[in-house]
């Protein structure tokens, strides 16, 4: 019976050691990846936007692929995003969404943003 329970402790200090070792190693790699990028950088400057003007083409040619496609209130959507997460400092996000009309052109649309450079140069 002793030699079971020593074998069984034994285990568990292999594996506690096992353990500390990928934490270990893991940690500074961790700390050094602790960013997290979702969506594609895109221009903040929304200004050239013209309501009624500006087609699909334009806006893809400009800003690129959309994050995502879809439907609001039966209008065409496109979605453009840029989430960046860090543990060490707060979550920066921006988004545009852009709804369109049924001939393509550009009905209405939102920017906004929780970078700095962005937030000084929308007050402006």
């Amino acid at each position: 019976m002793k030699n079971k329970l020593k074998m069984h402790r034994s285990g568990w200090r292999t594996l506690d050691r096992k353990w500390f070792q990928c934490v270990s190693l893991t940690l500074p790699l961790l700390g050094a990846t602790s960013c997290l990028t979702v969506g594609s950088e895109f221009p903040t400057s929304v200004k050239w936007i013209e309501i009624g003007k500006t087609t699909k083409n334009e806006i893809q040619t400009k800003v690129g692929a959309p994050f995502r496609k879809g439907y609001d209130s039966g209008m065409m959507t496109y979605t453009y995003a840029f989430y960046r997460y860090s543990l060490f400092r707060p979550a920066r996000t921006k988004d545009l969404t852009v709804r369109f009309k049924d001939d393509g052109t550009v009905y209405s649309y939102t920017f906004a943003s929780s970078f700095e450079e962005d937030k000084q140069a929308i007050d402006k």
